[in-house]
């Protein structure tokens, strides 16, 4: 049973990850591209991105490891041999519980240590090829998107090998959207890092709240040239940070200062998360782990866990991004997959059942199979 489970659920993680992996390089496949890197750099941001695909992934890849493997069981009359041999439903249940267990560690690591070093690659990679981007802009002369609400232009590279005309517009901080406009510019290694220095020119801000604009005139300003994050700066946000740094942070940091909130959601983010590996392991064990002596109560039970699993989890996203707010939020981060957990071990241990529940999902199964028929009925035809 731990065997079939474990395959079922990597193979369920394989899948749920790659379509994961592949939306989020089809998100940046425009700037790959517009810059002409290599396969080899593709390669390099996929393996980049995969841990913190997987941490997503992985509850669900649980959840569907299981019901799959007690479905089997229960259509191959396993579950009734079990339970008329006698085996308890602590038994039953152990292997499952084990790879939620298994899920759980393997999300914590991949949370706590190996998310934030992919996260710091995937800025620099990213970066590079942002670097990359302005002799693209240079022989095309149009606008390019460097990033979600980024955008830059440049007009001409001049004899000396400086830019001419350069315009870049950044929209990306909800609050402010700046616009940045220059005779001149070029690039210039600095720290271990290109800056794109602008000469007269001038920066517009913008208000989103109110609309206010405001105009400041400069000589010199220094932009980093694979992010434009800011002046003379490779900005990191909480996501880049180490977890050490996030449970000790720099007062002096600007994102700690500005929004302190941030370094206390994301930290608490890479704690609980993994444990909904755990709770939707628990939801699927206990609505599947009797046997179904009918199709209706079966179909029913892999409702139940189904719709179970993806509300907690979703309950769970919504307190993890309110995190940081209050001490409340912080608290209530924790408590909730803790106690869904307590919850349901108790009703398992006890062979208690939540009645209401799966009656109101076989409900909810009749109802849709009555109507089924004369939906199908009311269809025009081709």
């Amino acid at each position: 049973m731990f065997r079939r489970i474990g395959l079922l659920a990597l193979g369920a993680l394989a899948v749920t990850t790659g379509i994961a992996l592949t939306t989020q390089i089809l998100l940046r496949v425009d700037l790959l591209a517009s810059t002409g890197q290599s396969l080899g750099t593709i390669g390099r941001l996929t393996v980049y991105l995969m841990p913190g695909m997987i941490s997503v992934a992985m509850p669900f890849a649980v959840l569907i490891g299981i019901l799959q493997t007690m479905r089997t069981m229960n259509q191959d009359s396993e579950l009734v041999v079990l339970e008329a041999s006698g085996t308890s439903v602590t038994k039953r249940a152990r292997p499952a519980l084990v790879i939620g267990v298994m899920g759980t560690v393997i999300c914590l690591i991949m949370s706590v240590w190996m998310e934030p070093l992919a996260a710091l690659k995937i800025r620099e990679l990213l970066g590079k090829a942002s670097s990359d981007l302005l002799a693209t802009a240079v022989q095309s002369g149009s606008f390019k998107q460097v990033d979600k609400g980024l955008f830059i232009q440049i007009a001409e590279k001049l004899p000396n090998g400086a830019f001419g005309g350069i315009f870049v517009s950044d929209s990306r901080d909800p609050a402010n959207q700046f616009t940045y406009i220059a005779k001149t510019g070029s690039i210039v290694a600095q720290g271990g890092r290109n800056l794109l220095v602008i000469n007269d020119g001038q920066i517009q801000r913008k208000n989103n709240a109110n609309g206010n604009v405001a105009f400041i005139k400069f000589a010199t300003y220094s932009l980093d040239a694979g992010t434009f994050s800011g002046p003379n700066s490779f900005f990191l946000w909480a996501r880049d940070r180490p977890t050490s740094y996030l449970m000790n942070p720099d007062i002096n940091d600007s994102e700690f200062q500005q929004y302190p909130e941030r370094i206390t959601r994301e930290l608490h983010r890479r704690f609980s998360d993994p444990l909904y590996s755990c709770v939707l392991a628990l939801l699927a064990v206990y609505a599947t782990v009797n046997a179904s002596s009918h199709r209706q109560g079966a179909t029913a039970a892999l409702t139940l866990a189904a719709i179970l699993g993806f509300s907690v989890r979703t309950v769970g996203f919504v307190l993890a991004g309110n995190t940081g707010l209050s001490w409340a939020s912080v608290i209530t981060v924790y408590a909730f997959p803790v106690a869904i957990i307590c919850v349901f071990a108790w009703l398992l241990a006890t062979g208690r059942r939540l009645q209401f529940l799966e009656k109101t999902v076989i409900t909810a199964i009749d109802n849709f199979q009555k109507i089924l028929p004369r939906i199908r009925r009311e269809r025009p035809a081709p």
